[in-house]
C-alpha cells in the first residue's frame, strides 16, 4: 500500500527482535502472514505502536518466543499468529482497541505450554479485551497470570476459556 509498509519475512539472527517502526521513512504498518513462521531463534519480540494488523500465522511455531510486546494500534490479529509458541512465558498486550477473534482463528493455540505458563499484562492503554482473544478449545494456551489495567472498561467472551488462570489482578478504581 502506498506510504504503509509490510514486513514480509525474516531472515535474522534471532534473540531480542524489534520490528522497526518505520522502513526508508514509512511507516510499517502490518506484519503479513508467515512472515516469521517457524523462525525458532527469536526469544523476544517486540511489534511497535505503528503496527496495526499481524497477518495469519505470522508467528506460527516461533518456539522460542518467550515475551512478547504487542503495540497500542494493533488491531486486528490472524489465525493462529502465536500458535505453536511454546515457550511463551510473558506478554505485555497494549493493543488499545483490538478486534474481537472469531472462535475459529485461535490465535494462541498452543502457546505457553511451559510448566511456568503464560503471564499476560494488559496494559494501561486497553480499553477492551477482545473476544475470544485466547479461545483455543483443545488448544488452550496455558495462560497462568493476568494482570489487568487501570483503564480497561470492557472483557469479551470468552477472552481467556480453558486457560486454567491460577491469579488474576485487577486495579482499584
Amino acid at each position: 500500500v502506498d506510504g504503509e509498509a509490510s514486513v514480509t519475512s525474516y531472515q535474522g539472527d534471532g534473540g531480542e527482535v524489534v520490528i522497526p517502526c518505520t522502513f526508508e521513512q514509512i511507516p510499517v504498518t502490518a506484519i503479513s502472514a508467515f512472515a516469521f513462521a517457524g523462525c525458532d531463534n527469536i526469544t523476544t519480540l517486540t511489534v511497535p505502536d505503528t503496527v496495526t494488523t499481524i497477518g495469519n500465522s505470522a508467528f506460527f511455531g516461533c518456539t522460542a518466543l518467550s515475551f512478547l510486546t504487542v503495540g497500542v494500534k494493533v488491531h486486528e490479529i490472524g489465525a493462529a499468529a502465536f500458535g505453536e509458541c511454546t515457550a511463551l512465558t510473558n506478554i505485555a498486550w497494549n493493543a488499545a482497541n483490538a478486534c474481537g477473534f472469531a472462535a475459529a482463528d485461535q490465535a494462541f493455540a498452543h502457546a505457553g505450554t511451559a510448566k511456568t505458563g503464560i503471564r499476560v499484562v494488559f496494559g494501561d492503554s486497553v480499553e477492551t479485551i477482545p473476544h475470544h482473544l485466547f479461545f483455543a478449545e483443545g488448544a488452550a494456551p496455558n495462560i497462568t497470570a493476568v494482570v489487568i489495567g487501570k483503564n480497561v472498561t470492557s472483557i469479551g467472551d470468552y477472552a481467556f476459556p480453558f486457560c486454567g488462570c491460577d491469579s488474576l489482578i485487577i486495579p482499584d478504581r
